[in-house]
């Protein structure tokens, strides 16, 4: 078969969670099939990125950007030109009259859930208008989808529920998780971003919906002593840089430290007193995994699909509950036998989620159109 994938979303660096999941299928998808045909459709920001190793994945770039109007228009175009047997689009933003066989992969549907206009840096009546066509465009996409995949059960739920979608064509694939092992000594935490304290981390974006302040408040009640810190790690964008001025300034025990490198991020979590994630919507949850795998203490919240993904490798709260979250935080910092099983839980727990299986089951979706 002649297959197209829709990877212009490519980079973990840029993309975070959709971003390493295009990454890594990719990667697993060039190790399992040599005999379909792959088109590989890039950006020119990305286009460099990714160096297929098959010699049965050809890339191209197309330089269209996402979410505007002429992903409908010219992808299209280039779409039709190729005339594939199937198409697999990496995210619902896909052209609405492609009339060929597709997949997609729907991360979750967070828009129907949280929507309110903190999440966006744009006129509060724009934002409404593209809420509104995204909502509209997920839902359609959806419809025409021959399978759609989905990584919890409770995005298909979602997805039954909200679009009126017959479960029988949705497929739960769980997502993989990379275990760290990077070797960097915790004097580095000090020299390089400051840490001089027992920490807590937090690494991922700052969209309202992840539900940060309620973190620093929970943070700022535990830490009336002064004997820790609160660190978190994402890009400094609009919403870090607002979360900065209205909920961190002059304190010197929160510190954001902006993007960090895998590295990085794998001695941030390796020397954390435990990894907190406080998000009211996931689809997945990807960052708490990857703690686990270092051997880190997960705190999460119990919303969405969150007790699906983590189990029994992590401690649970209320997101909406301050005081949940302190009883947390005492418990891994005070229980010394129930930190240690936590760890075992979550080494146990991760072994659910494998990158390669993921693409096996994609492909054999693919195979039952051959």
């Amino acid at each position: 078969m002649k297959i197209g994938i829709d990877a212009r979303m490519y980079g973990a660096q840029k993309n975070r969670g959709i971003g390493r999941y295009i990454e890594k299928y990719l990667q697993y998808l060039q190790e399992i099939d040599t005999e379909n045909q792959y088109v590989v459709f890039l950006n020119a920001d990305n286009f460099d990125l990714f160096n297929p190793s098959s010699s049965n994945f050809q890339k191209v770039k197309v330089n269209i950007l996402w979410y505007t109007f002429s992903e409908q228009i010219l992808f299209l175009k280039v779409l039709n030109k190729y005339k594939f047997d199937l198409v697999h689009f990496l995210n619902f933003n896909a052209p609405v009259f492609y009339k060929k066989d597709f997949v997609v992969t729907i991360h979750d549907l967070t828009m129907t859930h949280y929507s309110g206009t903190r999440a966006t840096t744009r006129n509060k009546f724009l934002y409404k208008k593209k809420m509104i066509v995204a909502r509209w465009l997920v839902k359609k996409v959806c419809h025409q989808a021959k399978r759609i995949i989905v990584p919890t059960e409770f995005t298909k739920g979602d997805i039954v529920k909200f679009l009126k979608i017959d479960d029988k064509k949705i497929d739960v694939i769980y997502e993989g998780v990379d275990k760290f092992d990077f070797k960097i000594e915790d004097i580095f935490l000090n020299k390089r971003f400051g840490i001089k304290k027992p920490y807590f981390f937090y690494v991922g974006a700052a969209y309202p919906h992840k539900n940060l302040e309620l973190m620093i408040k929970a943070f700022r009640d535990f830490n009336a002593s002064d004997k820790y810190q609160l660190v978190l790690a994402g890009p400094k964008d609009f919403f870090y840089q607002r979360l900065q001025k209205e909920s961190v300034a002059g304190d010197e025990d929160i510190l954001i430290l902006g993007k960090v490198s895998d590295p990085e991020l794998s001695a941030l979590l390796k020397w954390a007193e435990c990894f907190i994630f406080p998000s009211k919507v996931e689809g997945f949850g990807l960052p708490p995994l990857e703690a686990m795998s270092i051997g880190c203490p997960v705190l999460s919240s119990n919303a969405t699909c969150l007790p699906e993904i983590l189990d029994k490798g992590a401690i649970f709260f209320d997101p909406n509950s301050i005081d949940d979250i302190v009883e947390g935080l005492k418990k891994i910092t005070t229980d010394v036998n129930f930190r240690n099983d936590l760890v075992a839980a979550g080494y146990e727990n991760i072994k659910r989620f494998s990158w390669q299986r993921m693409a096996e089951e994609i492909l054999k979706i693919f195979k039952e159109f051959d």
